[in-house]
């Protein structure tokens, strides 16, 4: 969506909605998030530990995006490209219980959106500035692998994602 309206070919924006009141009522950031190409969109955010918020966001760009917050999600930084290649898919950052910032995403250069394969996982020792530890969860060539959640159970990470084959038909 763009302001409300559906997508019709313009650039998507990313809007983030907060509650602090138990989930009763609802307010959406006073501004969007978005880059060049398609835009940005499906975002996933994590607080730091110095309160801030970090987000990361799909694009057609060939690399994550990612923005800051310094006020509860209401405003946002100019969405910059980092490092880290990626078609346009979906990425999940999440805290550990160790302490350290989680990311799985696909690790692969692309303007569209595939291959979406491999999922890779990376672990951040602090807050997001340097990505470490990087080891692919699926790499399977004929296979693509997005979509990823995390769940911690005391000292395992349990990660479920979407898999199919490369080859499948859309719409099919």
């Amino acid at each position: 969506y763009i302001g409300g309206a559906p997508y019709r070919g313009g650039r998507l924006h990313a809007f983030v909605f907060c509650s602090d009141d138990g989930f009763r009522t609802w307010r959406r950031s006073t501004d969007s998030m978005t880059a060049p190409g398609r835009g940005c969109h499906e975002p996933t955010i994590v607080e730091l530990r110095d309160g801030r918020l970090l987000c990361f966001l799909r694009n057609s760009n060939g690399r994550l995006y990612r923005s800051f917050s310094e006020d509860e999600g209401l405003d946002w930084t100019t969405p910059a490209a980092t490092e880290l290649a990626s078609p346009e898919a979906p990425s999940l950052v999440k805290r550990m219980p160790t302490g350290d910032l989680l990311l799985l995403w696909n690790d692969v250069s692309s303007t569209s959106n595939w291959p979406r394969t491999p999922l890779t996982a990376a672990v951040s020792t602090d807050e997001g500035a340097n990505w470490r530890h990087v080891q692919d969860v699926d790499r399977r060539p004929d296979r693509d692998a997005a979509y990823p959640s995390v769940t911690f159970v005391g000292d395992e990470a349990l990660v479920a994602y979407y898999t199919r084959p490369t080859n499948w038909a859309r719409d099919s």
